[in-house]
């Protein structure tokens, strides 16, 4: 089994995937494939040996699932890339602030709690100021800070795309098109929920079904590295 890079290249490169439903995914997020799935805890594969590199990254924040007091039911929150930053005395608290899709009722996100302004980086203090937006998206897609915040990120709404990076390797486009790539190296930096078998018949653009019979052939070897995945096509 092998795969023309340029062609993966021209599939991967900035492709986003529609919503997923991920908490179905999730759900089943314990399954294994037979005789493919390998564990990798005694086994790390050092990134520089792999002939392509695939990045997972979410497309937009987060969206939060709570009660509203307003709505009285459970709604979405959405990132409205605005910070709150309250100064008192020689602390300063600041949060992101997001809000009810239907009603706007806020929910404040806690980032930093009785600060002194010697411990906030002065550059990131004066984008919390202007309400930069970049910096709201990145507060917006770090799991981390919803799990400190103690709130429920709505799987089911998650939007992402794939991006390529090479490392050592050149760029796919001045790659020979007979070359062939074997390994794929999939970060998952943002440690999304997702199931391998879903990303890797999304990277490699088959079905379900065709995928699960590969693996079940040998033909294709998904191995989980931490968050990350190891495609190997043989």
């Amino acid at each position: 089994m092998s795969y023309n890079k340029k062609n993966l290249e021209q599939s991967l490169l900035h492709k986003e995937v529609p919503r997923a439903n991920a908490r179905k995914d999730l759900a089943k997020s314990e399954e294994r494939l037979p005789c493919t799935l390998e564990n990798t805890s005694l086994h790390y594969q050092s990134r520089d040996t792999f002939d392509v590199i695939v990045s997972i990254v979410p497309t937009s924040s987060f969206q939060v699932v709570r009660n509203c007091a307003t709505c009285n039911r459970k709604t979405r929150f959405q990132n409205s890339k605005r910070f709150r930053v309250n100064a008192n005395g020689n602390k300063i608290d600041v949060w992101l602030i997001y809000s009810c899709e239907h009603c706007k009722h806020t929910l404040n996100l806690s980032i930093y709690e009785r600060k002194s302004p010697n411990q906030i980086a002065p550059d990131e203090y004066q984008k919390f100021l202007l309400n930069d937006k970049a910096l709201a998206k990145e507060y917006g897609r770090n799991k981390n800070f919803f799990s400190r915040n103690k709130a429920e990120i709505d799987w089911e709404t998650l939007s992402y795309g794939y991006t390529t990076e090479f490392g050592q390797f050149p760029e796919l486009s001045k790659i020979n098109q007979t070359t062939l790539s074997n390994r794929i190296y999939v970060r998952n930096d943002y440690n999304l929920n997702l199931r391998i078998d879903k990303v890797a018949a999304e990277i490699l653009q088959l079905s379900r079904s065709q995928l699960k019979k590969m693996t079940n052939d040998q033909r294709i070897i998904l191995t989980k590295q931490h968050s990350d995945i190891i495609i190997e096509l043989n």
